[in-house]
């Protein structure tokens, strides 16, 4: 993805997009177990506790993300190389500014305000809500990396923005589905399974 900009380099990209991922998948896997919890899976397995810890971990990298993605952008501020400073420069201006506020304000104040209190860490359906809103914030994330490379100074929405999200999405369900169908949810030689259910915060 820094590809895109030939001219721009950042040290810290790696790390900004991996704690937005992670966090991401930490948002993934509590929609997923709410999911299975659901559908009659997991049911005395996986308890509230447990979703206070996974809500503990959408907090840390929620955090994480936003120290990150304030560091890049504080030294690229500071140092005020020309080669560096395009590439907010460019999410800075027109259209593209409405998008960068929305994703600073709902990847992270957002979350992090919510996810602060405990009961919502430990109420599923909830943290479910929350898990969801970290994904769209994400998918934003990656939204407004990519396509000013290819858009330039203005938001141009087209209907394959969606369709490819819609069509990597059902084909990463379908494949998850097909492999859930056929394995067992329950780990039953995990050395640490009985300490591990009778988990206490």
């Amino acid at each position: 993805m820094m590809s895109l900009n030939y001219h721009w380099y950042s040290t810290m990209f790696g790390v900004y997009i991996f704690a937005g991922t992670a966090g991401a998948s930490m948002a993934l896997l509590v929609l997923v177990i709410t999911a299975l919890r659901q559908a009659g899976y997991l049911n005395g397995i996986v308890t509230r506790e447990h979703y206070y810890i996974m809500g503990k971990w959408m907090l840390a990298f929620c955090v994480f993300w936003a120290y990150i993605g304030f560091g890049q952008y504080m030294l690229i501020w500071y140092a005020n190389i020309p080669e560096e400073t395009q590439f907010f420069l460019i999410r800075n201006t027109q259209s593209w500014w409405a998008l960068s506020m929305i994703l600073v304000i709902g990847r992270f104040f957002v979350p992090f305000g919510i996810l602060l209190l405990q009961s919502i860490k430990k109420h599923p359906h909830q943290l479910a809500w929350i898990a969801a809103w970290i994904l769209c914030m994400q998918m934003l994330d990656i939204y407004i990396i990519v396509l000013p490379a290819l858009h330039g100074l203005g938001v141009r929405v087209s209907v394959w923005d969606f369709v490819s999200l819609i069509a990597i999405g059902c084909s990463l369900a379908f494949v998850y589905l097909r492999i859930v169908g056929r394995s067992s949810l329950f780990p039953f030689r995990d050395p640490r399974l009985i300490e591990s259910i009778r988990l206490v915060n």
